[in-house]
């Protein structure tokens, strides 16, 4: 019998041998591996090597580039990007001030993390049953705990007046508090009972039941050895600049609202069920421990508060410089409007036109109401200058000892103050923005600009808007003669000062109801080379004035279509072209394809504009319409009422005034026709763009240039 089951034993086992044989493509794949030539372990040893002294030298290089002018050029790039991001910003809410830096505190909830044992064992957290273990808890010097920690202490003396000290274990000298630091960072760790508390208390109340002798450790307690004098109404930060500078602790402790006391470790012990809950007398919305249970801290050494204070100064760098952009635009938009409002209320008051002449008050009011210091810029004024005094004083605090208490107190308030000036001073500056916009639509545009054709290009993508409007005056006759015109009506936004393209684009864009922009009224003065142009947007029009002028048919007939023809024949040529053009109006606007160098002649008629005066020395205009933008002399002074071509005809009644608008108008080359409020070039900060430098006096604040005063690596060359 058994002979017979071991032969069946062995025919399985045969079976199951035969089975697993491999086939024979298996076998060959096997064979042709076994022929490939295997590296012996000398060159097995090369081959590291190599790859060894190839990532050094990439690290080499590595390091080399950190330290490179052009890594350089690539963080200041990176800072300029800040503060375009920051101009543009849609709030001003989340602005920084809560990202997560060394020395922060962080609730363990807040960081999305799994609460499990060993999440909790990776962070150093504790857990319900097991006592913490710190990574500080070690040897090391004086910022870490070890055998001896606070043992020796000096307590104060309240009559003489001397505080107590603490001897440190690694050189064995009595150290005073708040002298030298040994930590730069705290997070809170739990609330329990903290049998150090009790047990480990040398030399205060608790010293009868102190239990600490084989580790030769001891608790120091705040009120123990700072004088009462000195002794500030608690919180666990205070209590964290406390223990901070006594050596060889590695936590803090809050129990009873106002009992700070520091330890190397904690021992947490059985308790009840009580929680934390007395509120901290110096900010009652903290807790500092509880009547049996004490609020713990740990400690940390960051080492990085110099990186914090550049940080926090970089930011402060973008804050200033966007706030004096914003500024300084503010100033200059408030003259450009009380200037160009100036003349005009005295050409339209000597000219017999009293609507001409309030829209020239409402741009004065503007400029009031741009410069008013109450609003926007002028609320931040003083915090803006503050800022630029903390900021140019934490220079050398950049590389002073942060070693010491003293050093990094006051790199910690610079910090603190920066930030908190910061976020006030974007506040400030994003509000500024919307007058600026108001009264200046092109804004971000031209700030973004770096030169002329840079900001021309940007110009001209809005240079088609003319097509939708004609002169008021041709809509409501189609023959009327080449006048002037100035109207009235319902206003609708600010004054602009932009030029006649622009101020087309801006009618366009007041679409909504009730604030729907119909017609316009656009103003431009020409003083040698400088235009100033001012724009008054109207929902419908009230009243129409028309100006004859003498020299106006001769500009009009700067286009190939009149030259070569008398006056009258060019005029009846024209008559027929705008009859034409009147009942092909619909169609046009449905379809979007009109022709923007037939709306170039008819506002060069009505106005006496050449296409540099209307959209710029370099616009693309210009080359495209070159018949029409052929002759480049225009008028000293214009006016001119635009109305939209989907609305209908101003039923105002025209009033013909038999002169031409503005005493002492006549033509005017304007073939450098400069509109722009800012040169563009390299400023005081060294980027190119506006030329935006220089102190400004505003309401008897001195707001100073930044330039002059930056030393980080921030976005002060940005433009």
């Amino acid at each position: 019998m058994f002979r017979s089951l071991a032969a069946i034993a062995l025919a399985f086992v045969v079976d199951a041998a035969v089975e697993l044989q491999p086939d024979a493509d298996w076998q060959k794949v096997v064979a042709e591996r076994r022929k490939q030539h295997k590296p012996s372990p000398k060159q097995v040893a090369a081959k590291f090597h190599k790859a060894e002294v190839a990532q050094k030298k990439v690290k080499k290089e590595h390091q080399a580039y950190l330290k490179s002018p052009e890594h350089h050029a690539e963080m200041v790039h990176a800072g300029n990007k800040m503060a375009q991001k920051a101009r543009h910003q849609i709030t001003s809410q989340d602005d920084g001030l809560n990202e997560k830096h060394c020395g922060m505190n962080v609730p363990f909830s807040d960081a999305g993390y799994k609460n499990t044992e060993t999440v909790r064992h990776i962070f150093h957290l504790t857990d319900s049953y097991a006592t913490p273990k710190s990574f500080l808890q070690g040897s090391g010097g004086p910022s870490m705990a070890q055998p001896g920690a606070g043992h020796t202490q000096m307590l104060k003396d309240e009559g003489r007046g001397v505080e107590g000290t603490v001897r440190g274990v690694e050189k064995g000298k009595d150290i005073e508090p708040f002298y030298k630091v040994f930590k730069d960072g705290w997070s809170f760790t739990l609330c329990a009972k903290d049998d150090m508390y009790d047990f480990g208390d040398k030399y205060g109340n608790n010293k009868d039941q102190y239990k600490q002798k084989d580790l030769n450790v001891s608790i120091v307690h705040y009120s123990e050895i700072v004088l009462k004098e000195n002794q500030k109404a608690m919180t666990p930060k205070i209590c964290f600049e406390f223990c901070r500078t006594v050596p060889d602790m590695v936590y803090f402790g809050v129990r009873t609202g106002t009992d700070c006391y520091c330890m190397p470790f904690f021992t947490k012990a059985e308790s009840g069920t009580e929680s934390c809950d007395y509120p901290c007398p110096g900010d009652g919305t903290q807790m500092c421990g509880g009547k049996t249970k004490s609020q713990l801290f740990e400690m940390h050494m960051c080492a990085d508060t110099a990186g914090d204070l550049l940080y926090s100064a970089v930011n402060a760098e973008q804050e200033l410089v966007y706030m004096y952009d914003t500024v300084f635009m503010t100033d200059k938009i408030a003259k450009w409007l009380d200037g160009t409002g100036q003349q005009l209320q005295k050409v339209a008051g000597l000219g017999g036109d009293p609507g001409a002449a309030d829209l020239g008050k409402l741009a004065i009011d503007e400029s009031v109401s741009l410069l008013d210091d109450s609003t926007g810029w002028g609320v931040c004024k003083g915090q803006y200058v503050m800022l630029l005094e903390i900021y140019t004083e934490a220079e050398p605090l950049y590389d002073a000892d942060f070693s010491y208490a003293k050093e990094i107190k006051v790199a910690e308030d610079s910090i603190m103050m920066m930030d908190n000036l910061k976020r006030k001073l974007h506040f400030c500056a994003k509000k500024s923005e919307g007058p600026i916009v108001d009264t200046y639509p092109f804004f971000f545009e031209f700030m973004a600009a770096l030169d002329e054709d840079d900001f021309q290009k940007k110009l001209d993508k809005y240079a088609d808007s003319l097509v939708m409007y004609y002169p008021a005056l041709y809509s409501m006759n189609p023959m009327a003669p080449p006048e002037m015109s100035t109207c009235t009506g319902t206003p609708v936004g600010k004054p602009m000062s932009v030029p006649l393209a622009g101020c087309a684009e801006a009618c366009n864009r007041m679409i909504t109801p009730p604030y729907r922009c119909t017609a316009f009224q656009y103003f431009q003065i020409q003083d040698g080379d400088k235009q100033m142009p001012l724009c008054f947007l109207f929902r419908e029009i009230d009243t129409i004035r028309s100006y004859r002028c003498d020299a106006l048919p001769s500009l009009a007939q700067s286009n190939t279509s009149l030259r070569g023809k008398s006056v009258v024949t060019a005029n009846q040529t024209t008559a027929k072209s705008f009859m034409s053009d009147a009942k092909s109006l619909i169609s046009k606007e449905k379809t979007a394809k009109m022709d923007i160098c037939e709306k170039v002649k008819h506002a060069k008629r009505f106005s006496g504009m050449s296409c540099e005066a209307m959209f710029g020395l370099r616009s693309e205009v210009i080359k495209s319409c070159p018949d029409e933008c052929a002759n480049n002399q225009g008028m000293k002074y214009t006016a001119l009422c635009m109305t939209r071509l989907s609305s209908s005809a101003p039923m105002a009644k025209v009033k013909n005034v038999r002169k031409c608008f503005g005493q002492g108008n006549g033509p005017a080359d304007q073939s450098n026709a400069d509109f722009r409020l800012v040169e563009f070039g390299q400023d005081a900060s060294g980027g190119a763009g506006p030329k935006i430098e220089g102190d400004l006096q505003m309401d008897g604040t001195v707001i100073k240039e930044p330039y002059g005063y930056v030393w980080t690596p921030g976005p002060a060359g940005a433009r």
